[in-house]
């Protein structure tokens, strides 16, 4: 049951949308616009930049928005957690990441970009999660999966709590799922 859940999930996401080109259109149906008006309305200004850090950093651009459906976090502020820690914009960037920040050479990251500008928070969260699908590929030596990586964004396997990363990896799935199964039909695609 779960495997052809999943099954339809990439079949919706390889043939209906997510990356598509921003010029292409889909007769009377788009799943991105659909994502976004149904589970991301108040993220819809951020479209062009999750297209854009899709990109640039090559990651899925499903894989931003699940983060983004998943994290919800504020548009221009911070949530405190249990630990003290802070996650800084929409897709709520531990403030324990701005050291790797410093360490890759990012020096302008910060909070305070990251509160300031919702889009920045997007192209960061791109960034990491290349930044995890690299590691993950150096750690198997074969092609992870996204969804592995996506909860390593979160928390890592490898860490003390494994069964946080399962959690939040279980999340995930449930709203590709929910995506999916709530996505229009689509026939035809114009270009």
């Amino acid at each position: 049951m779960l495997n052809r859940c999943l099954i339809r999930v990439a079949l919706v996401i390889l043939f209906f949308g997510f990356n598509f080109p921003a010029t292409a259109s889909v007769a009377s149906c788009s799943v991105r616009e659909h994502v976004y008006d149904r589970y991301l309305s108040r993220f819809k200004f951020l479209k062009d930049c999750v297209i854009d850090a899709a990109e640039k950093y090559n990651v899925p651009e499903w894989a931003l928005l699940v983060v983004l459906k998943q994290e919800n976090g504020p548009i221009n502020g911070y949530l405190t957690n249990n630990d003290g820690t802070k996650d800084y914009g929409p897709t709520c960037i531990n403030d324990l990441r701005f050291k790797d920040f410093q360490r890759d050479g990012f020096e302008h990251v910060t909070p305070e970009l990251i509160m300031e500008n919702p889009c920045a928070a997007m192209i960061v969260t791109a960034y990491l999660l290349q930044k995890e699908w690299l590691l993950e590929k150096q750690r198997t030596n074969s092609t992870p999966e996204w969804q592995t990586v996506i909860a390593n964004y979160h928390y890592n396997y490898r860490g003390n709590y494994p069964a946080r990363h399962d959690k939040y990896k279980n999340e995930i799935r449930e709203k590709l799922e929910l995506f999916a199964r709530n996505a229009p039909s689509c026939d035809t695609i114009k270009q």
